[in-house]
């Protein structure tokens, strides 16, 4: 079976006058032959990305409040191409035994952006009214990943054996340049352009081996059981400058090499039983960690050992044709993406950065549900959730630069009551409805040096999906989302939401088919929000390109009775996402 498809969108923001255009373009292949299956995809997107952010921070002193106003732009000036391929084979040694090999791989042009700002003071601060930033940006990525999967089906029915060995590698290299203007109330510059520069390359390496096991047991009755291993580094190595006297000159207070390193070392039962009307499953997963943060040129060394165990329980009851009862409990933990364990800072303008922390520690969550299906037309869920220690962007001052950043830290506790409602219903022979409801109560409380910190209210979301069957070969969706103010941690957010269309129309005796969507139609999807944290008050408003037009195209030839591919994922999926 192989499909070819070509995308185009365009993408624009009125007041701003921003319009750029994304490209995409790929190939599917799947070759079956006897003993082996080939398959593989490549594809090629190319676009540009902005963004318009606005931040307000009152910074107290003992001279009083000074307010900033910063409003920025991002935007690229050269468009990204991201190149990607994902191929394997499978060897079906007999039937029941399969050996498998995957590589996904992609790579980028060095993508380079523009970030445009200007800070209003108020009142004058240190003799400055206005700074004027005019950044720029430049960043090239490349990662590998290969897996060797083998399949092994045994003697009993259900009996099953899997072992997958990985290994990924994931490179970035950003460089970054700001050049900042100081002016006085008179409009008149104040000094030299002020400019620095900063590289900072980095290597992430995770390796992993995974065995999993599933075996029969008594009638209706299953056990599936595994461990794994995995390995994960980063190398991150940045150099700041700054020009002085006509020389670039290294800023020795942020240069820096930070190495991360993580071993997980874990195991896992799940045991599952039919009875009658109910369905029982019993896991328990075991993880011990060790991880270590060094900063080279400080000599700061982090070590961290910890073990945990994560209990998991589901079970669900068929009262009657149309009724059916479900219970789960699980405990379970979210681990920082490795960039958020970087402690070097980015610099937004002459007053803002954004940083990471490498003390941040994984957040863990306990979860319980009640759910109740009827008619498999409408669910309804009743659930309760306590998370410690999330992590988050926190809002603080820098006193000794007097500027503002965003740095991620763990939030103390957050318990969230939700009630969840979806339906689903054929209004007509030509449309089918979704209505998602969502309703929730969140508390937040943490203890910090200024003293606890509580942060209470509700929020809803509404989402609505209308699929409509114009022709027998072609079809429409309009979906509608709205999210009202909601609190979590220190932030509490404004409402927002958007509406999109889509029109699909099949051709060729359904190999061709032809897609335009329109995504956030009134550009109504921005985020604003405002924070009180200690001695920052601090209002964000931040607005992507999330209106486009998109138009994608997809042919499809070959023998569509060729048996697809397996579909499996490696066993570092939870790795390459963190490394994102």
């Amino acid at each position: 079976m192989i499909q070819i498809y070509k995308n185009h969108s365009v993408i624009w923001y009125s007041s701003l006058n921003f319009v750029h255009i994304a490209e995409n373009a790929g190939l599917d292949l799947n070759w079956r032959r006897e003993k082996f299956n080939v398959f593989g995809n490549c594809s090629a997107n190319r676009g540009n990305q902005w963004q318009s952010i606005r931040q307000i921070n009152d910074l107290k002193t003992s001279d009083g409040i000074f307010t900033f106003d910063n409003n920025t732009t991002a935007k690229n000036t050269r468009a990204q191409l991201r190149q990607t391929v994902r191929t394997g084979i499978d060897y079906f040694l007999n039937p029941k035994n399969t050996l498998g090999v995957v590589v996904n791989a992609y790579i980028t042009n060095r993508l380079e952006g523009a970030i445009k700002g200007t800070t209003n003071i108020t009142p004058v601060f240190n003799g400055v009214s206005y700074s004027v930033a005019d950044n720029l940006q430049t960043k090239k990525e490349e990662g590998i990943q290969v897996n060797l999967n083998y399949q092994a089906v045994l003697n009993r029915p259900g009996q099953q054996l899997n072992f997958d060995l990985d290994y990924a590698r994931f490179n970035s290299d950003p460089f970054q340049h700001n050049s900042n203007r100081y002016y006085g109330p008179d409009n008149v510059m104040k000094g030299d352009v002020e400019q620095l520069r900063n590289t900072n390359p980095q290597a992430i390496d995770v390796y992993s081996a995974k065995l999993d096991y599933t075996q029969p047991l008594w009638k209706n009755a299953r056990m599936e059981t595994g461990a794994k291993i995995s390995r994960s580094k980063t190398d991150n190595d940045i150099k700041f400058e700054v020009f002085n006297d006509n020389l670039w000159k290294v800023d020795a207070g942020r240069t820096n090499r930070f190495i991360y390193t993580e071993q997980i070392d874990a195991g896992y039962i799940n045991i599952s039983q039919q009875i009658g009307k109910f369905s029982l499953q019993a896991g328990l997963r075991g993880e011990y960690t060790r991880t270590k943060g060094e900063q080279k040129t400080t000599g700061e060394v982090n070590d961290t050992t910890y073990f945990n165990l994560f209990p998991t329980f589901f079970a669900s009851w068929q009262v009657s044709k149309q009724h059916n009862l479900g219970l789960s409990y699980s405990r379970r933990l979210n681990r920082p993406n490795y960039y958020n364990l970087n402690p070097f800072e980015v610099a937004i303008d002459a007053y803002s950065f954004i940083k990471g922390n490498p003390y941040l520690t994984p957040a863990y969550t306990h979860n319980v549900q009640l759910t109740h299906t009827y008619s498999k037309g409408l669910m309804t869920r009743i659930g309760y959730s306590i998370t410690n220690g999330m992590f988050m962007q926190t809002p603080v001052e820098d006193a000794a630069t007097q500027r503002f950043g965003m740095v991620f830290k763990n939030f103390g506790k957050s318990q969230n009551f939700t009630v969840m409602i979806n339906y689903r219903r054929l209004l007509a022979k030509f449309w089918t409805a979704n209505l998602t409801v969502q309703g929730a109560y969140a508390s937040n409380t943490s203890n910090e040096a200024s003293g606890e910190f509580v942060s209470k209210g509700g929020s809803v979301v509404v989402q609505l999906n209308n699929n409509l069957t114009v022709t027998p070969s072609l079809s429409a969706e309009v979906t509608g989302m709205y999210i009202s103010g909601m609190r979590q941690g220190y932030f509490v957010f404004d409402p927002f939401g958007n509406i999109s269309v889509g029109l699909r129309q099949m051709l060729l005796k359904n190999r061709l088919a032809l897609s335009l969507t329109v995504n956030d139609i009134f550009l109504t999807y921005k985020m604003q929000a405002t924070a009180r944290y200690e001695n920052v008050n601090n209002s964000l408003s931040v607005r992507n390109d999330s209106r486009y037009v998109n138009l994608t195209l997809r042919y499809s030839f070959g023998a569509s009775t060729v048996k697809a591919a397996r579909n499996k994922a490696s066993g570092i999926e939870e790795e390459a996402g963190r490394a994102r």
